[in-house]
């Protein structure tokens, strides 16, 4: 499991004393037992190196002085981040760092400021159809790696960390397991035909082409593919169909809100996307309503 860095090893061994820097990592170990995914321990840890960094003051910094630290430290580490999103983010790792030490503090009594609530971009249906079949490299592999990915980021609903998890034991011709948190609670998504032949024909140039890798998808150096890469081909290939530039994210919420509009039921669309309370995917219920009240005005506009 890698969490940190070359820079961020390289900071806690030359900024943290061995008692803070022990903590640290037990704490990374405690945030993976609670079954966090490999990005969210990542936010959490690069937010308190963050603070850490700008707490410094020239000094190796002890576990003991940082947990003291004053409010003044703490508004001059919150004037870095300019979005009000960054700044609860960082208040929520923050707080969460002093809870597990179990420190009476300053910090415990930060207010995060609101933030709107924002919706990912939402893609036609028919945008979909086109970025399945799209090319963005001169190897077919990597052509056909790509379409993989997309059509199962969006048929399946998967967050692309899962994704990126996924091996070939995990899928079947009919299902596709995602494993998730400590206990390895397991999910399974219906694999729909044209996803399975599109695995299918990626999976056969590997094996014309003798690589043989655990994890499904991979990079040029046959490396698991990563997070930053992934989100680089989606958005290539969204500018390539001539939509604006998407994510990742954007294909499984593209897979909800089309999945809610075609009379699927709130409770399967939340089971799909392994969410573990509906309210988290009522999100795409009032996204739906939105969208369909800007077409409204659009149509009321045009008469």
């Amino acid at each position: 499991m890698i969490i940190l860095n070359k820079n961020q090893i390289a900071q806690l061994e030359n900024d943290c004393d061995a008692c803070l820097k022990k903590n640290i990592e037990n704490y990374i170990i405690h945030l993976s037992a609670q079954g966090l995914s490999l990005n969210s321990i990542s936010s959490y840890i690069s937010d308190l190196l963050k603070a850490l960094k700008l707490y410094k003051k020239n000094k190796i910094i002890n576990l003991d002085d940082f947990l003291k630290i004053d409010l003044n430290d703490v508004r001059k580490i919150l004037s870095t981040f300019q979005a009000n999103r960054s700044q609860a983010r960082f208040i929520s790792s923050l707080k969460k760092f002093f809870q597990y030490n179990k420190a009476t503090s300053i910090v415990n009594k930060l207010k995060k400021p609101k933030t709107p609530k924002q919706f990912p971009k939402l893609i036609k249906e028919e945008d979909f159809l086109n970025l399945m079949n799209v090319n963005i490299s001169k190897t077919e592999w990597i052509n056909l790696r790509n379409q993989a990915l997309v059509i199962l980021l969006y048929t399946c609903g998967m967050r692309i960390s899962e994704a990126l998890a996924l091996s070939w034991k995990d899928i079947s011709e009919s299902f596709c397991k995602i494993l998730k948190g400590k206990r390895q609670k397991a999910r399974f998504c219906p694999i729909l035909k044209p996803t399975a032949e599109k695995l299918d024909e990626y999976k056969k140039i590997l094996e014309f082409l003798n690589i043989k890798k655990e994890y499904i998808f991979i990079n040029k150096k046959l490396e698991q593919l990563s997070r930053a890469e992934s989100y680089n081909i989606v958005k290539k290939i969204s500018l390539k169909i001539g939509i604006e530039p998407i994510s990742p994210h954007t294909l499984r919420h593209a897979c909800a809100s089309h999945l809610l509009q075609n009379g699927c039921n709130l409770k399967s669309i939340s089971n799909l996307l392994g969410h573990e309370s509906l309210d988290t995917t009522k999100i795409y219920i009032s996204h739906s309503i939105n969208e369909i009240q800007k077409i409204h005005s659009k149509i009321m506009n045009k008469n």
